[in-house]
């Protein structure tokens, strides 16, 4: 269930709102522009910090589920911690990096952390970054056609489209033999930058929905604000897996870090 959420992530989720403009790159783009503005569009983007509304909806044997809160997102080089809370009471709390995954449930009388689940079938931090615009698309046999960017790496292809002007993803999609993920970008926003005029704030995807194939899965986000600014956010805390353990205090650990 909620583990299915997470697999697809730090996918995450928005409401209601017209559809991005189809509009892409033109015909005339090269790979190694696309490339080149990728990398610069994302290059300040190592350290966010960002807070919006978030929901999530899936459905298994007992029905439909849906689940909507408040959320604070952390991200610091490849790793990524997102807490999803209502009226200052946690009821999701998820990260991970390279290496390991895991996931705070406090939802149940039986709270849960999981790490490494191997059924959630989304949980590389990377594609979650490429996902949400935050990172390049992956390297890979890169071309192009009407617009539309397409990358084949060794275990996924990777459909997208950009805006001309800023270079945000507007829809990019991930899939494989079994499943399909794909991520439409709404709407922009702004990203904060310290000592620097507004208008030269880079844009990245603000509102933004995702779909998983698995469960009929869905995470919606809504980012309200996003700041390179981390200095007075807890960043040696937001990450540290054994230090949210002690002070969220799950009754039940699944799963083994790598």
């Amino acid at each position: 269930m909620l583990r299915v959420i997470f697999c697809f992530f730090f996918i995450v989720m928005a409401s209601c709102g017209q559809k991005s403009a189809t509009t892409s790159h033109p015909k005339s783009s090269t790979p190694e522009e696309i490339r080149a503005q990728q990398k610069s569009r994302t290059a300040l983007f190592n350290a966010l910090v960002g807070r919006g509304v978030i929901e999530f909806h899936w459905r298994d044997d007992d029905g439909l589920h849906r689940v909507q809160g408040d959320f604070d997102f952390w991200r610091l080089g490849n790793s990524i911690s997102l807490r999803v809370s209502k009226a200052g009471e946690v009821l999701i709390w998820m990260g991970g990096d390279e290496q390991n995954h895991w996931m705070f449930d406090m939802l149940g009388d039986e709270t849960t952390l999981s790490i490494n689940q191997k059924d959630v079938i989304f949980s590389d931090i990377l594609d979650t970054l490429v996902l949400l615009g935050l990172n390049p698309l992956p390297n890979g046999d890169m071309t192009m056609k009407k617009g539309v960017v397409t990358v084949q790496t060794n275990e996924r292809t990777w459909i997208a489209t950009f805006d001309p002007t800023t270079h945000r993803v507007l829809e990019i999609e991930v899939s494989d033999e079994l499943h399909h993920i794909s991520a439409l970008h709404r709407k922009g926003i702004k990203v904060e930058l310290m000592d620097k005029n507004r208008l030269v704030w880079p844009v990245t995807g603000g509102l933004i929905d995702i779909k998983s194939t698995t469960e009929d899965a869905m995470t919606k986000i809504d980012f309200a604000w996003i700041s390179t600014d981390t200095n007075e956010e807890r960043m040696d805390r937001v990450f540290d897996l054994k230090f949210l353990q002690r002070a969220l205090k799950p009754i039940k650990t699944t799963g083994l870090a790598q």
